[in-house]
């Protein structure tokens, strides 16, 4: 197993995670206001 593969696909997709939610989160605050 490589230990620094698997952290780099990890933090890819923790980054992936927390962009969507942040995009989500903005459209739906821009759409109650």
């Amino acid at each position: 197993m490589d230990i620094m593969g698997i952290n780099r696909l990890a933090k890819g997709i923790l980054d992936a995670i927390y962009s969507t939610t942040t995009e989500f989160l903005s459209l739906k605050l821009s759409k109650m206001q």
